[in-house]
């Protein structure tokens, strides 16, 4: 219908991607606004950008929908050409807030010419409907209505005349008629006004899971990039660290420290991307397709699988390159205490993404959130030496709990066993208890 099927593998394109033309965009969007089969339709200016052959195409397109499945159309337009304004049933003309004429477009130019403003043959009717009620419309008057005393010349006169005209006493009639019944059948428009979602909502799930999973698939450059950031990255740190020593309890809790916020940094990519996606989901919560819910619910899932192959691939690297305990059981703690922080940090991101207007903004207070982390995360400054009145950023980190986690779990190692005599105290301890206590 809206003729757009030749463009239905062409992305939409944004300000950095060439994508369909404009006319073919404003037929998306009418196209996304109608597939719910909404009983009415508003169109402010639809036409603004676009060419006559473009307008024409979503016009048509309007007019072959509402006849078809007997919807009510309302649709604006500054300057239709004349097979545009064809299409119409009828027409409400505004004058500085009057309605200066309401009936069948076909009768406009023979309600105006009654009250002497003639369209010419050189104009088409819908230049003149647009002229004939400003100043400019004098111009339009026969002689003998120039000098006629009830002649509309402004807007207020033009709405009088209007309101003793038959066209307005013919609507009013139709108002008065309109009367709902107390008991009627049910009808197919029923569940526009009394449901706020066609779908249930484990279909609306079900449909924009089907949705994002697609969407991810498509965007294949985004996920080869961040794939091959996480293997270039997990070998850069597992070359740097290569197989530390038992006696190197720094450098140890430096990997641990790396790994955890390297991981914790990937969602800070996402901030673009989902502040791009924002103004469509906003329009399509907006317009009723599904519970904001079922997207958030939909979306999480989708991204599940993405932080999970990044973890997997960072950590399996890292861990045995670097040589930390060399057991299956912890090298899986690490791995799932290091997929808990990433998601927990992109949810983060994603509602700062969600409350901040622009990417600007978003980009900073998430640079500067994790700043934060990372300085009370227990690594930079030990908890120990942490200020009391700062002490609260220690326990509102989820990096500090992570850290301490994976800390835990390479010292209580078996590796870290051996027991060694300290200066303050004659009974032995554990190299890795040791080294805990030294880290504070």
């Amino acid at each position: 219908v809206f003729g757009i099927a030749h463009v239905a593998n062409t992305l939409v394109g944004n300000e950095m991607l060439r994508g369909i033309s404009g006319g073919q965009k404003r037929r998306v969007t009418s196209a996304e606004m109608l597939s719910g089969m909404q009983p009415m339709l508003f169109g402010d200016e639809v036409s603004t950008g676009l060419d006559s052959k473009s307008t024409y195409d979503i016009c048509n397109s309007f007019a072959i929908l509402t006849r078809s499945f007997d919807m009510t159309t309302v649709v604006a337009l500054l300057q239709p050409p004349p097979e545009v304004f064809g299409l119409f049933d009828d027409l409400i003309l505004f004058c500085k807030g009057h309605i200066v004429y309401h009936g069948p477009a076909s009768e406009a130019g023979a309600y105006f010419e009654r009250l002497g403003f003639v369209c010419p043959d050189t104009m088409d009717i819908a230049d003149f409907l647009q002229q004939v009620v400003t100043d400019a419309g004098r111009a339009f008057l026969r002689p003998e209505a120039l000098a006629d005393p009830s002649t509309p010349a402004n807007a207020e006169q033009f709405a009088a005349a209007y309101k003793v005209s038959p066209y307005f006493t013919d609507r009013q009639q139709n108002f008065d008629r309109a009367e709902l019944p107390k008991e009627k059948e049910p009808s197919y428009l029923d569940r526009f006004f009394t449901v706020k979602y066609t779908n249930p909502w484990v279909h609306s799930f079900w449909l924009v899971l089907v949705r994002e999973v697609k969407l991810v698939l498509r965007n294949r450059a985004f996920l080869h990039a961040r794939a091959a950031q996480a293997v270039l990255m997990a070998l850069l740190c597992g070359t740097l660290f290569f197989k530390i020593g038992l006696d190197q309890f720094q450098i140890r809790y430096s990997v641990m420290f790396n790994s955890l916020f390297f991981l914790s940094l990937g969602g800070m990519s996402l901030v673009p991307v989902m502040m791009e996606e924002r103004h469509v989901l906003y329009k399509q919560l907006g317009a009723g397709f599904f519970p904001t819910s079922a997207h958030t619910l939909a979306k999480a899932i989708v991204e599940i699988p993405q932080i999970l192959l990044e973890v997997i691939i960072h950590v399996t690297f890292v861990y045995w390159m670097s040589g930390l305990a060399p057991e299956v059981s912890r090298y899986f703690f690490f791995m799932l205490v290091a997929f808990a922080t990433n998601l927990a940090m992109t949810t983060s991101f994603e509602v700062a993404a969600t409350v901040f207007s622009n990417v600007p903004e978003a980009e900073g207070v998430c640079s500067f959130s994790v700043m934060l982390l990372m300085l009370f995360c227990g690594y930079v400054i030990p908890k120990a030496k942490i200020q009391s009145y700062f002490l609260w950023f220690y326990w509102l980190s989820p990096l500090s709990y992570a850290y301490q986690s994976v800390c835990l779990n390479e010292f209580k190692a078996g590796i870290h066993s051996t027991l060694v005599y300290t200066n303050t105290s004659s009974t032995p301890v554990t190299q890795g208890d040791l080294y805990l206590q030294l880290n504070g």
